[in-house]
């Protein structure tokens, strides 16, 4: 008789167990193309229908871990929707530019202290995740903004982030925004954790 914290899928005899498999693994492909924009581009055009046996799920797209890693390197869609553009991303710094858009406008014709403070949390978190290992993610947990001047709408936000500390449970990022003109706008010091995913 098998233990009861066992999954019942587990106690199954292994044909009955593969084609419990296989009979869910439509609905798990047209969920991540759903859900998923990776694997909505990775997958596009596959009905899910058709993947029902080992020859068919053999067939598919397979994702290499330098796709994986180019994955962490993208940008969140936060990131996309303030249209902030990435131009740098290494271990030891971070680099990028935000256009002060009328739409980024905080009534008095210069960008918004909330998108300096959004695009410098995005660099930290961006040069943290380069530093990670597989299965670490990473989450802002302390952030301190000095603001020096303004960036007026129709000017650009340069961002340069780099490391103060990087340890194995916390890194610490400064981020200093500039304008056009190169006068420093903002400093903003950031702190990291480093997380373990649960598997």
């Amino acid at each position: 008789m098998a233990a009861s914290h066992y999954d019942e899928l587990e106690n199954r005899n292994p044909a009955a167990r593969e084609a419990a498999l296989l009979a869910a693994l439509p609905k798990q492909i047209a969920h991540a193309q759903a859900k998923a924009p990776y694997y909505a581009a990775t997958l596009k055009g596959i009905d899910p229908r058709e993947i029902a046996s080992r020859k068919a799920l053999a067939g598919l797209p397979v994702t290499r871990k330098s796709e994986l890693i180019a994955l962490q390197q993208q940008q969140p869609p936060f990131a996309q929707f303030l249209c902030m553009k990435i131009t740098l991303v290494s271990p030891e710094r971070v680099t990028a530019e935000l256009p002060a858009r009328p739409d980024l406008n905080n009534r008095f014709g210069i960008m918004h202290g909330g998108a300096i403070m959004a695009l410098a949390d995005n660099l930290g978190g961006t040069a943290t995740t380069a530093n990670l290992k597989d299965g670490q993610s990473t989450t802002t947990i302390e952030s301190k903004t000095n603001f020096f001047a303004s960036i007026p709408i129709g000017d650009t936000a340069y961002a340069e982030c780099t490391p103060l500390h990087r340890g194995r449970t916390t890194m610490v990022w400064q981020t200093r925004i500039t304008r056009g003109d190169g006068r420093l706008c903002a400093l903003v010091t950031q702190t990291q954790l480093v997380l373990e995913r649960k598997k």
